[in-house]
């Protein structure tokens, strides 16, 4: 909670306004959810939790050539930006729709006050379209105000290789990737986008990559003698050092999917 509240991401809701009767109001419940190999505990509101037979969920509207163009050419470059959701502010209308409970400093032994959320937020069947929106226009839209200054390149790759928050692209040779990198990074910057966690198939450029923005299995890594790791993208795994992207699949028994488990069994005695 502090991590979102000291940027500015959520807000304590003035004394004035705690009490009013002029505005509609609702608060939503949450939870921390910690995910079981990074260890980041992450808040998710509920937002499909219902009160009165409603919720906050019942009142919202409810790859492939990225792919192509991240393997495209010889050196490949992946990323993502960091809290891209929470970069772009809700109207201030509507932040009363987003309020919750939460003890000051997180010590429940304070009084619990009345919080609200400024940010887009995780929980809501918004999220996937509302807050993508949101999110795609203001970086398309900081494109646009500073196309003049940056390359084609640069500019292309912002139009065509994002999904959501991940960047994937690629480039014909080390020098380009590394000139691609400083033109996003300086680019994305201007509107409060920062780029994270880097990771190339070109060692050259992951030693020019400052640790700190590299991914976290590559910032300690020794780059002359570590093997490059498995990592994720776009639900498939790419094996940085063998440059090849895969799917990873459990089929598991299930007693309404015998017929499948043992056409699937049949299919892999013969792999």
């Amino acid at each position: 909670m502090s991590n979102m509240l000291q940027p500015g991401y959520e807000e304590s809701v003035p004394i004035d306004e705690q009490s009013s009767d002029r505005e509609k109001v609702w608060y939503i419940s949450h939870h921390g959810v910690c995910h079981p190999t990074k260890g980041k505990l992450r808040v998710v509101f509920d937002c499909a939790c219902m009160y009165k037979g409603t919720s906050l969920n019942s009142q919202l509207n409810s790859l492939t050539g990225v792919l192509h163009r991240f393997r495209e050419e010889l050196v490949a470059v992946l990323a993502d930006i960091h809290a891209m959701f929470h970069q772009v502010w809700f109207p201030h209308k509507h932040v009363n729709f987003l309020r919750f409970i939460w003890w000051p400093n997180g010590d429940a032994n304070n009084e619990p006050q009345e919080y609200r959320m400024r940010a887009h937020l995780f929980g809501a069947v918004s999220s996937p379209s509302y807050s993508l929106s949101y999110s795609n226009y203001a970086l398309r839209r900081t494109t646009e105000d500073n196309a003049c200054e940056y390359s084609i390149e640069v500019i292309s790759t912002v139009k065509c290789s994002f999904y959501v928050d991940h960047r994937l692209k690629s480039a014909t040779t080390e020098e380009d990737a590394v000139q691609l990198i400083h033109g996003l990074t300086s680019l994305c910057k201007r509107r409060g986008f920062h780029l994270q966690k880097w990771v190339s198939n070109s060692r050259e450029v992951l030693a020019l990559i400052p640790s700190d923005f590299r991914a976290a299995d590559i910032k300690e890594m020794d780059l002359d003698r570590n093997q490059l790791p498995l990592e994720r993208v776009l639900g498939m795994e790419w094996c940085v050092e063998g440059n090849t992207l895969s799917f990873r699949t459990a089929v598991q028994d299930h007693p309404h999917m015998g017929e499948a488990s043992y056409l699937w069994k049949r299919y892999e005695s013969h792999l």
